[in-house]
């Protein structure tokens, strides 16, 4: 049976009795109306036409602001502790910094607008769109984007002295491919939290932890043990893993469990985000 509805109303009624014709497909295993999603994707794009300058300006500039702190003011303290050029190291990590903030930083707060404040999914859920659907939707779309800027600073640092490879075209398949995992984690979160401002505890406990044990700014080697520990949980650590191997050496084994691992939390994510947003919008 489907959530898909012919006709709906506008307004609180015309909410409730979609919400009530539909059946949830709390899994998301049925087929996509890959038309539908279509849909969503111009409504995204039409918002990104807006907002596109202040986007590119800032994955622009924030890379550059690590570029002058990190390289230029810490770089001689850190590269004792980094094999190899620290340059190198900096901008491989950088690009999983910028795809984290991309996708689960952004998303968090529009979702929450969307959904609390300007109650968009109470309007979008009276066109034949199933939650699914949404959420496929917006964590490939969100993943996309944020995972093409993460792409920035290998650009923003070859003027600084980094050598580009070409195994560096890979870092946007891999920005994307984590940026979808990441977008779900903050579709997540944007369902949980009760008020706007609770997720800037969000930021400060989880985000701000999270680039800074992944081996974005120093190895790992260089930290506790529970810092290992952690990382092999921080899909991050394995987003940079990958950008820093396909950059400059691939290594089989260890990159095919980073990929695994990538997958798999996109896919856990996935149905959390699908039954936690029935909950919301539907149950």
């Amino acid at each position: 049976m489907t959530e898909k509805v012919t006709e709906g109303t506008a307004g609180s009624e015309g909410t409730a009795g979609n919400a009530a014709a539909r059946v949830p497909d709390r899994c998301g295993t049925a087929r996509f109306d890959l038309a539908v999603m279509r849909g969503y994707w111009l409504l995204e794009a039409q918002l990104l036409r807006r907002v596109w300058g202040p986007v590119m300006a800032t994955a622009v500039v924030q890379p550059l602001v690590y570029l002058l702190a990190f390289n230029a003011g810490f770089g001689g303290v850190a590269a004792s502790a980094v094999p190899g050029n620290y340059l190198d190291f900096l901008a491989t990590g950088m690009v999983g910094v910028a795809v984290l903030f991309g996708t689960t930083y952004a998303v968090m707060h529009r979702m929450f607008v969307r959904r609390e404040i300007q109650r968009t999914f109470d309007a979008i859920l009276t066109a034949p769109i199933e939650i699914r659907e949404i959420v496929a939707a917006q964590a490939l779309w969100t993943g996309v984007v944020g995972g093409t800027l993460g792409a920035f600073p290998i650009l923003v640092a070859i003027p600084f002295g980094l050598h580009p490879t070409p195994g560096m075209l890979l870092v946007v398949p891999l920005g994307i491919l984590s940026g979808i995992g990441l977008t779900l984690f903050g579709l997540l979160i944007s369902l949980v939290v009760r008020a706007i401002d609770s997720i800037n505890y969000i930021v400060a406990a989880v985000l701000t932890p999270a680039f800074l044990v992944a081996g974005t700014f120093f190895p790992l080697d260089a930290l506790p043990g529970w810092a290992h520990r952690l990382a092999l949980v921080n899909p991050l650590y394995h987003c940079v893993e990958l950008v820093r191997h396909v950059s400059f050496g691939i290594q089989p084994s260890a990159d095919l469990l980073h990929l695994c691992f990538l997958v798999a939390f996109s896919v856990v994510l996935y149905v959390l985000t699908v039954f936690g947003m029935h909950k919301r919008l539907i149950d």
